[in-house]
């Protein structure tokens, strides 16, 4: 997968001919999710990165969030040996 830009923690990615906006969705946790859009979309956001935003947000107003990608790509906030997280 490529990064085609990025806006803050919000990147467009592009793999093959599948564009993709990956974001944090959290609101006090780092909370990563991986959105498919739309060729036309994404050539927009190219064109307009401001668009970014607006894109996911008309995404969720249909209930479309995107796959959550903890673990995968978020990282956890304690270190592996931490027990503090079970606190």
């Amino acid at each position: 997968m490529e990064k085609i830009l990025q806006d803050g923690s919000t990147k467009l990615l592009q793999d093959g001919d599948k564009y993709y906006l990956e974001y944090d969705a959290g609101s006090i946790v780092m909370m990563m999710r991986r959105l498919k859009i739309t060729p036309e979309e994404a050539k927009a956001i190219i064109k307009n990165p401001d668009l970014i935003d607006d894109t996911i947000i008309d995404y969720q107003d249909r209930r479309i969030y995107g796959k959550l990608l903890w673990p995968e790509v978020s990282k956890p906030i304690f270190g592996e040996n931490d027990q503090s997280a079970e606190r």
